[in-house]
C-alpha cells in the first residue's frame, strides 16, 4: 500500500485523467492495484526460481508464506476499498458496510495507514470512521441511561 500513492499519482498523469471524475479515480486506483498484485506475483515466481536454482529450497516455502500473506493482505484491501468507495454508489454496499462488524474493526487499522491511500479514498476512510465513532458514541450513552434507570 506504501507504493500505491506514489503510483496512483504517476499512472493519472499517464493516463490524462480528470480530477473531476471520482469514477477515474477508482478506475485508477483499480489499475494501480492490478498492477502491484502481478508485480508481487512476478517478483514471487522469480524468488522461487532463484531459491530453487541455489538450492535453497527450505527457504521458498517460508518467503511463499510471507509473500502469501502479503498477497491475502493486498486482496483484504481491495475488498474493503470495493465497499467503501462503492457504499457512496450503491445502496446495497452502504447496506452490506453498515452491517458488518469486519468492516468497522478494518476501518480503525486502516485510518493510520490512510495517507498511503489516494485523496478520494482516504475522505471516505475519514468519514465511516467518524460514523462509526459516533455510533459508538450513541451505543455507550444509551447502555449508560439504562443502567441508571436500573439503579
Amino acid at each position: 500500500m506504501f507504493l500505491m500513492k506514489y503510483l496512483y499519482g504517476a499512472i493519472k498523469v499517464m493516463l490524462k485523467l480528470d480530477d473531476n471524475i471520482s469514477k477515474n479515480e477508482t478506475n485508477t486506483f483499480f489499475i494501480v492495484f492490478i498492477i502491484l498484485y502481478l508485480l508481487l506475483s512476478i517478483i514471487l515466481l522469480f524468488a522461487r526460481k532463484f531459491l530453487k536454482s541455489i538450492k535453497l529450497s527450505n527457504y521458498n516455502e517460508f518467503l511463499g508464506g510471507v509473500l502469501g500473506i502479503l498477497k491475502t493482505t493486498f486482496i483484504i484491501f481491495i475488498i474493503y476499498i470495493v465497499v467503501l468507495v462503492g457504499s457512496s454508489y450503491s445502496k446495497k454496499l452502504k447496506e452490506i458496510r453498515d452491517e458488518s462488524i469486519l468492516v468497522s474493526k478494518i476501518t480503525e487499522y486502516i485510518y493510520g495507514y490512510s495517507q498511503g491511500f489516494p485523496e478520494f479514498i482516504q475522505q471516505d476512510v475519514n468519514s465511516y470512521r467518524k460514523k462509526v465513532k459516533e455510533k459508538e458514541i450513541e451505543k455507550n450513552v444509551l447502555k449508560e441511561l439504562k443502567e441508571g434507570k436500573k439503579k
